[in-house]
């Protein structure tokens, strides 16, 4: 994805143990959802998600951070021209 970027660590035995533990069902990254409502009411039915609630003051992917900032400089063009917000 970000062929330039290094590797954050080496891989090992021991940082493939300790990634998959952390994403084993009741490991750290788990969200504990009831998998068996299905997709679409976990995103729509409030009450499965009591503990994950909804964070109503960012929007959607407000706060994944872009670690490559994006280039703008088309976006400036567009906008002299009187192009479409």
């Amino acid at each position: 994805m970000f062929p330039s970027l290094p590797p954050f660590a080496q891989n090992s035995q021991a940082l493939r143990a300790a990634l998959t533990d952390m994403g084993k069902p009741g490991g750290l990254l788990d969200a504990k959802d009831n998998l068996a409502a299905g997709p679409v009411a976990l995103i729509t039915d409030a009450a499965l998600n009591v503990d994950n609630p909804n964070n109503t003051t960012h929007t959607r992917g407000n706060d994944v951070p872009r670690p490559v900032p994006r280039p703008r400089h088309h976006l400036r063009r567009r906008f002299a021209a009187g192009g479409a917000h």
